[in-house]
C-alpha cells in the first residue's frame, strides 16, 4: 500500500511543485488528498467484516465502533448453521412480519450511532457475522497507508490536481485587477484538470462494474 507521503509526493510531481519555495503547503495538498479520499469513499467504499458475540436477549447491536460505517450488505446469524442462515432486511415498524423472525432493521440511534436491530431473541454467546461497506481511512500520518488500491490512486493525484489548479483560479479572481489573459488561461487549465479527472472517475467505475459481472 502507498503512504500519504508518497502520494504527496506523486501529487507535487503533477503539479510541478517539488522545489522550494512551494506553490502549494503539504497542509494543502494533504487535505486536498483528504478531500480525495472522501468523494473516492461515496464511489468505491470498503467492503469489511465484523463478527459480534450476543448477549441473551439481545435485539439491538451498537455499530458505532465500525469506523465510516455506511450501510449493511448481509447478516449472518447465528454462525455457524449449515448452510448458513442470512437475514432479511425489513422494516421493524411492521412487527408482523419482523418480529420472532430471522429478520433485521438498520436505523440511526441518535445519539449512538448506527443501530442494528434483530427480529430474532438471541441466546447468550451467539455469535453475528456482519459484512458492511465502510468510507476509506484518513491517514494521520505521512507513513500511514492509504486504504484506496493502487490501481485508483491516479484518481486521489487528478483530484489533487483539480484542486490546486481551482485554488489558484479563485485567488487569481478575487485580486483587484486580474491580468485578462492569465485568467483565461487558469480558466482553461482549471477546466481541463475537472474534464480528465471525471473521466478518469468514469473509466474507473465502468471498470469496476465489468469486474463485478459474473458470467454463466
Amino acid at each position: 500500500m502507498t503512504t500519504r507521503q508518497e502520494v504527496n509526493q506523486l501529487c507535487r510531481r503533477r503539479l510541478a511543485d517539488q522545489r522550494a519555495p512551494f506553490t502549494f503547503s503539504d497542509l494543502q495538498i494533504n487535505q486536498w488528498i483528504h478531500d480525495a479520499i472522501a468523494e473516492y469513499s461515496q464511489l468505491f467504499p470498503r467492503t469489511l467484516y465484523a463478527e459480534f458475540t450476543l448477549q441473551a436477549g439481545q435485539t439491538v447491536v451498537d455499530l458505532s465502533g465500525l469506523s465510516g460505517f455506511q450501510t449493511v450488505l448481509r447478516v449472518e446469524y447465528p454462525l455457524g448453521m449449515q448452510p448458513p442462515r442470512f437475514l432479511q432486511r425489513i422494516a421493524r415498524a411492521r412487527t408482523a412480519v419482523f418480529n420472532g423472525r430471522p429478520t433485521y432493521d438498520l436505523d440511526w440511534g441518535a445519539p449512538g450511532g448506527w443501530r442494528l436491530y434483530l427480529g430474532l431473541t438471541p441466546k447468550a454467546g451467539e455469535k453475528l457475522g456482519l459484512t458492511y461497506q465502510a468510507d476509506h481511512l484518513y491517514p494521520a500520518e505521512d507513513a500511514t497507508p492509504l486504504t484506496v488500491p493502487d490501481r485508483h490512486l491516479e484518481l486521489i493525484v487528478l483530484f489533487v490536481r483539480m484542486a490546486a489548479l481551482q485554488e489558484q483560479l479563485a485567488e487569481l479572481g478575487a485580486q483587484s485587477l486580474p491580468a485578462p489573459p492569465l485568467l483565461g488561461i487558469r480558466a482553461l487549465n482549471a477546466a481541463r484538470a475537472r474534464q480528465e479527472y471525471l473521466e478518469a472517475l468514469d473509466k474507473a467505475r465502468k471498470r469496476e462494474g465489468e469486474s463485478a459481472i459474473v458470467g454463466w
